[in-house]
């Protein structure tokens, strides 16, 4: 690949051109290999493999993949290798809403992978960022939120809010275009805003009509399951039809050289492989005898559909392995007695369904064993962060805060993200519960927090007088402190423009807990969150006091508990140590419940659930008179 600024220096004979030529070709007919070498992603995975080669020898193609199974991911990689084989060609990349589309280009890889930035790129040589006209700017952002990349042979990336008529995206052409989501998109925006889109021909200017379409324009509809009908199961319904219709095999027909074909449904659906309700909308399926036809009789397989019992079995054994499919699958299941199911499937359930006695959740097993693996964790020169407790802190760090008076425990519960660090871990550096604390005691250590320790974000409970310390925060009595604002809930808050705009008040509904617990659990079993590893008893009162509590936040991660409130949600608690009754939820939850908040905070401030910006806060503020500033153990 020779830059088209070089294009004066570098001399290039026919035997030369002829073998570049001849490697593009390749990669045309081969974009498993072009994905490894142009791109430098690992493709290992069958199903990631399955889908890239249906869409991309398929002009019609659907792909029903279930939540984590890399959807976006795909989307991305066919649109930059289209517009990089493939020159003047413009790739439309569409979602219900624009956020969609902005996180294929920001989040799941576009950017990324052309910048040589995303993590799992096993080797960088920058074909894909030296093919950009502005490696150091790749996304252009125009007007009416339409953002381009832009590539030095011609082809562009595209992707704006498609709205109920497109009116953002009138006199758009597009010779390649992919809908995510597919399931949100109604009929009328799919057949008479989006489809016209694809009026476009490769050379109009030609009056040669092989020259007219060389490669034709295609589609890809992307989505996950749902359990009722709608148009996007008309879709899957309809082209089915066709691949099994041998009158429209030989209309359409497919070339053996390219193996291409006109249409192509993939199912790799994880969640679907264990049915938890009879009548549950599945997508229909074909018997073996037509895969079996299509197979023998055309040489060419339309339809996959691989299940998580074929994996294990050992039949893709000799391209991947049991533990890097189940790494690369992000439904991580909740285990129901002797069973696993994946919590975005129960959260489908309907209220109607009845949980059996082994049914329930064995959550005396639910972290234990990824803590044990944790106390044997070393710090080595690889991690920045040592593994233990904090008294002060100068990186950002963001903080759950459980609210409550009397004989409650009031609990907090900080963290301290890796991507400020360096590293690809977070970990929990401090914890404090207390009861029987004031409205002042509580407010006063909140802020203490904040300052020593730089919190940039932290959710707090609003039961339990959270509502009432949020007015505090947000008014405080002395001018010594900066107010605490939660724009995004309060109205009153944005009308306070000196506000520091960090908080964010929690409803610890069943649904939010059951969510935010699978959220912990998942960030543990992944060896993303990491606890503080105890080492002997340190002099400093103050720090014993953080490891006691530590402990207890320990142990409480060994003892939650749960039962079904319907829904398919649960209601998570951790019983009273010093009574046998198993159904008191009163006790020691007050730490699980600040963790669970601190790691909400985290997503959001990572930018999972919205955009923070990370800066330092707090910079006037003074340390309060009543806390002294200790040191930071082990720097």
């Amino acid at each position: 690949m020779v830059q088209k600024n070089k294009l004066k220096e570098v001399h290039l004979t026919r035997k030369e051109k002829l073998e570049g030529l001849q490697m593009v070709y390749f990669y045309r007919r081969h974009p498993v290999l072009a994905v490894r070498d142009i791109l430098g992603l690992p493709v290992s995975s069958p199903h990631f493999r399955i889908a890239l080669k249906a869409t991309w020898f398929c002009d019609h193609s659907v792909l029903l993949l279930s939540r984590g199974m890399m959807k976006s991911t795909i989307n991305a990689v066919v649109s930059i290798l289209k517009s990089i084989l493939y020159p003047s060609r413009t790739q439309l990349v569409l979602g219900p809403q624009f956020r969609q589309g902005r996180m294929i280009f920001e989040d799941s890889g576009i950017e990324k992978i052309l910048s040589d930035t995303m993590g799992m790129q096993v080797h960088r040589k920058g074909f894909g960022n030296r093919s950009c006209r502005t490696p150091s700017k790749i996304i252009n952002k125009g007007q009416n939120d339409v953002w381009r990349v832009h590539l030095k042979n011609g082809s562009q990336i595209v992707t704006g809010p498609i709205g109920k008529k497109g009116n953002s995206l009138l006199g758009l052409r597009a010779n390649d275009i992919r809908l995510d989501e597919m399931r949100d998109f109604t009929k009328f925006q799919v057949t008479k805003v989006i489809h016209p889109f694809a009026n476009v021909l490769s050379d109009p200017f030609s009056d040669n009509e092989k020259t007219h379409n060389v490669i034709g324009n295609t589609f890809m509809y992307c989505g996950t399951i749902r359990y009722t009908d709608d148009y996007y199961y008309e879709i899957i319904d309809e082209y089915m039809a066709k691949m099994v219709d041998d009158q429209d095999l030989k209309t359409y027909g497919f070339c053996p050289r390219l193996q291409r074909g006109k249409y192509c449904v993939v199912e790799f659906n994880y969640e679907d492989s264990f049915s938890l309700q009879k009548g549950i909308r599945r997508p229909r399926q074909y018997t073996v005898s037509v895969v079996n036809k299509l197979l023998e009789e055309n040489k060419l397989k339309f339809y996959f559909r691989i299940n998580i019992e074929e994996i294990e079995s050992g039949k893709f054994s000799d391209t991947v392995s049991i533990e890097d499919w189940l790494a690369e699958n992000k439904n991580v299941p909740i285990k129901l007695g002797s069973k696993e199911f994946p919590y975005l499937l129960l959260q489908s359930i309907s209220d109607s369904i009845e949980f059996e006695d082994h049914d329930t959740p064995n959550a005396d097993l639910l972290f234990p064993e990824y803590l044990n693996e944790m106390r044997g964790f070393i710090k080595s020169k690889d991690f920045s962060a040592p593994l233990e407790p904090l008294l002060s802190c100068r990186l950002p760090t963001v903080m759950g805060v459980d609210v409550a008076t009397e004989s409650d425990k009031f609990g907090i519960t900080i963290i301290r993200p890796g991507t400020t660090q360096g590293n690809m871990f977070d970990n929990i550096v401090y914890a404090f519960a207390k009861s029987h604390m004031s409205y002042s005691d509580m407010l006063n250590k909140i802020l203490t927090c904040i300052e020593i320790f730089n919190v940039v974000l932290f959710h707090m409970d609003k039961r339990g007088g959270g509502t009432a310390l949020r007015d505090m925060l947000r008014e405080p009595e002395s001018n010594n402190f900066v107010p605490i604002v939660d724009k995004v809930n309060d109205e009153k808050a944005k009308n306070i423009p000196n506000g520091r705009d960090m908080l964010r008040l929690v409803n610890a509904s069943a649904e939010y807990n059951t969510v935010t617990v699978s959220k912990v659990k998942a960030m543990m079993q992944s060896k993303k969150l990491y606890m503080p590893r105890m080492v002997s008893i340190h002099p400093n009162e103050e720090l014993n006091t953080v490891y006691s509590d530590l402990l207890a936040l320990r142990g409480q991660f060994g003892k939650i508990k749960s039962r079904p409130v319907g829904g398919g949600w649960r209601k998570y608690y951790v019983p009273d140590h010093k009574s046998t009754d198993e159904s008191l939820e009163k006790g020691y939850k007050d730490l699980f419940s600040s963790t669970m908040y601190a790691v909400d905070a985290l997503l959001s401030y990572c930018g999972k659930n919205e955009k923070i910006e990370k800066k330092k806060v707090f910079d006037k503020m003074p340390v309060p008179r009543m806390v002294s500033v200790g040191p930071i153990i082990g720097r």
